[in-house]
């Protein structure tokens, strides 16, 4: 059915485009002595060679030799194409225009001058070759504008296909250190493993039925966090230090879920797990109504300097970058800083203003 809908619509396309065609050239051609009836019957009897002289030359000479880099072919064909429409326009108008307005003694008039007479040649000349052209833009304008917009839906398709794949090694990749974290605690008998389960049970809830969507609020992915912290602090007790801070409002503000988390997550398993001295973590987030700033410092120990593991083959850091490029293509910064004793992430996001169930956004 589309593509019966499809033909329709180009067929009306072409019809109005000669529609056009005879409307300008009459009122071209009969502006002078107001005779548009009768330049418009002279150009209906051309516009037959007109067409069959437009569609030869935009449907077979264009893509079949110059598309196919055939210039030298191209070049031949096209002058005798040019020729044969410019002789039969010229015995059009010696039979069409001179016998039926002028009458015989004009049409041997007009061969004392020759059948090639310069005059008679270029007006024919133009007469076709601009319509053609003019043909042949539209044509091309208008495969280069639906090609474009192909190119863009297939784009914005592939960076769908490519974030849902990255979400979907994000979510068992956080279940999989969660369960991680509970075991370690199960082993010991902690009292706190009830506690611990329940946090689990809130966090695989966010992961379920926000994690689907495009954007999410802030403030959900914020809960997220603070419930992983809480569940990080039953399993490290008074060892770990731990500073966590949102400075500025955040009701109102969007982000991609699963943007920041996975900063947090590897504070805790690729600095605090491997530090038995004392550990320690500095987490803030502000925003200044354009951009939001994130940070995540934390301790590492002395035989851990150089470059961690978890960016030489880490999923979740890898995923938040690639997740990044394709949310914020050039317009977001990821610091990364390895010193001595921390390891520093400093991430800053356009802010996102909306609604969770809006569809557009807007960055503030």
């Amino acid at each position: 059915m589309s593509t019966r809908k499809s033909l329709i619509a180009r067929t009306i396309l072409h019809f109005l485009f000669w529609i056009c065609y005879l409307g300008l050239y009459t009122f071209l051609g009969g502006y002078s002595d107001r005779d548009y009836f009768n330049t418009l019957t002279v150009y209906m009897g051309y516009l037959p060679l007109i067409a069959v002289s437009t569609y030869i030359f935009n449907y077979w000479l264009v893509p079949k030799f110059l598309f196919r880099q055939k210039y030298i072919l191209f070049a031949i064909l096209s002058c005798e194409w040019i020729i044969a429409s410019v002789c039969c326009m010229k015995i059009l108008y010696m039979n069409l225009v001179l016998l039926r307005f002028f009458g015989i003694a004009a049409q041997r008039m007009y061969f004392t001058h020759g059948f090639f007479y310069p005059t008679y040649l270029v007006n024919h000349l133009i007469s076709v070759y601009t319509t053609v052209l003019v043909f042949g833009f539209i044509k091309m304008f208008r495969q280069w504008y639906f090609s474009n917009e192909r190119n863009l839906q297939l784009a914005k398709e592939k960076a769908e296909a490519e974030l849902r794949f990255l979400k979907a090694q994000m979510n068992p990749h956080f279940l999989f250190n969660a369960l991680n974290n509970l075991y370690a605690l199960s082993l010991k008998g902690a009292p706190q493993t009830p506690e611990m389960i329940l946090k689990l049970a809130s966090m695989m809830e966010f992961i379920l039925y926000e994690t689907n969507s495009e954007v999410i609020e802030l403030d959900k992915e914020l809960s997220l966090i603070t419930d992983y912290i809480e569940l990080e602090k039953l399993r490290y007790g008074s060892r770990l230090s731990i500073s966590y801070s949102v400075i500025d409002d955040t009701s109102g503000i969007l982000c991609p879920p699963l943007v920041l988390f996975p900063f947090i997550e590897n504070c805790f398993k690729h600095g605090a797990s491997r530090d038995s001295e004392a550990p320690w973590i500095d987490i803030s987030l502000q925003h200044n109504g354009r951009f939001i700033k994130f940070s995540a410092i934390n301790s590492i120990p002395d035989h851990q300097f150089g470059i961690p593991s978890f960016v030489r083959k880490g999923i979740g850091i890898d995923n938040v970058r690639q997740r990044l490029n394709l949310l914020f293509p050039n317009n977001y910064s990821l610091d990364v800083t390895n010193s001595e004793n921390t390891y520093t992430i400093i991430l800053e996001l356009p802010l996102i203003k909306g609604n969770q169930d809006e569809n557009s956004l807007s960055f503030g």
